[in-house]
C-alpha cells in the first residue's frame, strides 16, 4: 500500500497533479522529481515521499545548515511569547483530565531546541520532547534543557514510557511521510482520555495559494502534506480519535476586503438561511487563520476505531 492510498481514506477526491496559473508544480530532490497532488478542496501531498534515510539525513545536514542565520537557533525559541498560545490549549485540556501539572505527562513530537518542553517543566508538567534534528537537540540541552529532549523518533521514544496524556505536533504533520501510520502509532502512546494537539499551516487561508511557493509552504521534502480543515478532521477521525475540534489558532485581519466579496452572494439571494449563515462562518473562520490546529481524544474507556 502506498501513501497515495492512505491519503485516500481522508481526501475528499482523487488527487490529482495542482496547477498553478496553469503550470504543474514539480520539485526536484536528488533522484527525485514530486509532483504537487491536490485533492480538489483542501488537502496537498506529493506523488513521491523521501525515503526515511532521506528524511533523517535532511534534518540532521540540510535543514540545520540553511537556518542558522535566522530562526533556527536555541535562544528564540525560548522566548516565552512563543508558546503562549500552546501553553494555554495544554492547560485548557489539563483541566478537562482533571490531572495535576505534576503527574501530566506531555510529550512535544518536532520539539526542535525544546522550548515548549522547558515552559511547560518550569509549570510543573513531566514534559518530554523528541526531533530528528541531532543539532537541535544538543542546542536545546545546552540551553536548558539537558535530558528532557531526545535525538529519536517520537513513536520509538514513547514505546518505553509511560502513557502521556497529551501529545503536542506542532508545525510537524506536514513533514511527515506518512501522517496516518504516524498519528495510529502516536495514538498507541496515549492514556485512556488522552489528547493529540496538531497544529500546521492551513491550505484553506486565503493567502495560502497565492503565497504558498514562495513562503514554501509547499516545499520538497520539507513540508509534503498540507492539510486543511476538512482533512484534518478525516484524519484524525480515521485514526480513531473521538470528539474532534477543528480550529484556526490566528486571525490575519488583512483579509477583510476579500471576505466582503462574500456579501452579494448572500445578498442575491435575499438573505442567508441559518444553515447558509452557518456555512459562510465556517468558511470565514477557515480562510481566516493561516494556522489550523486539531484535537481529539482518545477514548476514556482505552477503546476506539
Amino acid at each position: 500500500m502506498t501513501h497515495l492510498d492512505d491519503a485516500s481514506k481522508f481526501c475528499d477526491g482523487p488527487l490529482l497533479p495542482y496547477r498553478e496559473r496553469g503550470i504543474k508544480i514539480t520539485e526536484q530532490y536528488g533522484a527525485h522529481c514530486a509532483t504537487l497532488l491536490h485533492d480538489g478542496t483542501d488537502f496537498f501531498t506529493y506523488d513521491v515521499q523521501p525515503s526515511e534515510a532521506e528524511i533523517e539525513h535532511f534534518y540532521d545536514v540540510e535543514y540545520p545548515s540553511s537556518r542558522r542565520t535566522g530562526w533556527y537557533q536555541a535562544a528564540p525559541q525560548y522566548d516565552i511569547d512563543r508558546w503562549t498560545s500552546a501553553i494555554t490549549r495544554i492547560e485548557g485540556l489539563a483541566r478537562r483530565l482533571r490531572t495535576n501539572a505534576k503527574d501530566l505527562r506531555v510529550h512535544d513530537v518536532g520539539c526542535g531546541f525544546g522550548g515548549l518542553v522547558h515552559h511547560l517543566r518550569e509549570r510543573g508538567y513531566d514534559a518530554t520532547g523528541t526531533d530528528l534534528s541531532a543539532e537541535a537537540i544538543s542546542g536545546g540541552r545546552a540551553e536548558r534543557n539537558n535530558q528532557w529532549i531526545h535525538h529519536e523518533r517520537a513513536e520509538h521514544f514513547l514505546a518505553g514510557q509511560p502513557k502521556q496524556h497529551i501529545v503536542i505536533l506542532n508545525h510537524m504533520i506536514e513533514h511527515s511521510t506518512d501522517p496516518l501510520g504516524q498519528l495510529r502509532a502516536l495514538r498507541g502512546t496515549l492514556a485512556p482520555g488522552g489528547y493529540i494537539i496538531i497544529r500546521c499551516p492551513n491550505s484553506r487561508f486565503i493567502r495560502s495559494v497565492d503565497v504558498g511557493i514562495r513562503d514554501n509552504w509547499y516545499g520538497y521534502p520539507k513540508h509534503l502534506q498540507i492539510f486543511g480543515p476538512n482533512s484534518l478532521r478525516r484524519l484524525l477521525e480515521v485514526v480513531g480519535f473521538d470528539d474532534v475540534e477543528i480550529g484556526g489558532t490566528d486571525t490575519d485581519m488583512r483579509i477583510e476586503g476579500e471576505l466582503e466579496l462574500l456579501k452579494p452572494l448572500v445578498e442575491a439571494r435575499g438573505g442567508a438561511s441559518e444553515d447558509e449563515s452557518r456555512i459562510v462562518a465556517d468558511l470565514v473562520a477557515s480562510i481566516q487563520s493561516k494556522e489550523l490546529e486539531g484535537v481529539g481524544r482518545v477514548s476514556p474507556l482505552g477503546t476506539g476505531r
